[in-house]
C-alpha cells in the first residue's frame, strides 16, 4: 500500500502524535476491504493497526464511490451499520471527521443523545467521551463524570462538514470547530476518559435507534490539542480535498 497523504496532512502528522487515520478519498481504496460493496475493515493508516471493522454482514457499512461531493466514503444507514476499533484518544486530544449527514439524530441536549459518529460512550456517569449529530441538526461533541456537552448551531442536511473536536485533559477545555469556525468551548471535567476500550463508528455505544445516517470519509485522532491557526491550516486542506 502506498500512503501519499497530502503536503499539510503531513506536515501535521509530524508536528502532532497521529494515533489514528481512515481516509476513504480515492488515493486510499487500497485500505478499505470490501465484498460487494459491504465494507468489513477500514484501515487505519496512522501505523498503530487500530483498523475499523465490522464482522457482521448486515452491520457492515456501504462503500459509496460519489457519496461526498462525488468522493467515495462509507455510508452507515441510520438503523444497523457501524464499526468498531480500539480506542486512540483518551487525555488531551484532537479529534477530527469529514461526515455528510442524511437525516437528523435522537436529542440535542448531550452528546450522547444524538447519532454516534466518532464515540466512546458508556452507560452511566463514567469517564467516556463522543461526538454525534442531533435533533435539530447540530453536532454535539462531550466528555462525562460529570456529563459535559458542547454543540453547534444547526446545519443543513445532505452537506458535507468538517469537524473538530479538541480537549485539554488537565484544564477541561474543550472546543468545537465546523467547517473551520469555532462554534463552542466550555471547561469540562478533567482527567483521563478510558472506561471504554473501543472507539465506536457510526453508533452511539450499543443504541441502534442512534445510529448515524448519513456518510462518513475521513476520521484522524491526534494525542494533542491543535492551535486554532493550525486546525484553520487543516480545515483549508480538507475543504479543498473534498470539496466542501
Amino acid at each position: 500500500m502506498i500512503i501519499t497523504k497530502t503536503p499539510v496532512e503531513l506536515l501535521i502528522s509530524h508536528q502532532y502524535d497521529l494515533t489514528l487515520f481512515c481516509d476513504s478519498s480515492t488515493r486510499y481504496t487500497s485500505s478499505i476491504t470490501k465484498s460487494s460493496n459491504n465494507i468489513s475493515q477500514w484501515g487505519d493508516l496512522s501505523g498503530n493497526k487500530r483498523n475499523a471493522t465490522q464482522a457482521t454482514l448486515s452491520q457492515q457499512p456501504i462503500y459509496n464511490e460519489t457519496a461526498i461531493n462525488n468522493r467515495p466514503a462509507l455510508t452507515f444507514n441510520g438503523s444497523s451499520s457501524f464499526m468498531t476499533c480500539a480506542r486512540s484518544v483518551q487525555d488531551d486530544w484532537t479529534i477530527v471527521l469529514v461526515c455528510y449527514p442524511l437525516s437528523a439524530g435522537a436529542g440535542n441536549t448531550h452528546w450522547y443523545q444524538g447519532r454516534g459518529i466518532f464515540d466512546a460512550e458508556v452507560p452511566g456517569v463514567v469517564n467516556d467521551y463522543g461526538m454525534a449529530f442531533g435533533s435539530t441538526t447540530n453536532f454535539m461533541a462531550g466528555v462525562g463524570n460529570p456529563d459535559t456537552t458542547i454543540t453547534s448551531g444547526n446545519f443543513p442536511l445532505d452537506n458535507a462538514y468538517t469537524v473538530f473536536f479538541t480537549r485539554i485533559a488537565n484544564s477541561g477545555l474543550m472546543e468545537l470547530h465546523v467547517n473551520g469556525t469555532k462554534v463552542d468551548t466550555l471547561t469540562g471535567p478533567t482527567g483521563t476518559k478510558s472506561s471504554s476500550a473501543i472507539n465506536n463508528i457510526g453508533i452511539m455505544g450499543t443504541i441502534t435507534s442512534r445510529i448515524f445516517n448519513g456518510h462518513i470519509g475521513y476520521i484522524a485522532t491526534y494525542n494533542e490539542k491543535m492551535s486554532d491557526a493550525m486546525i484553520a491550516y487543516y480545515n483549508q486542506d480538507l475543504v479543498n480535498k473534498w470539496g466542501i
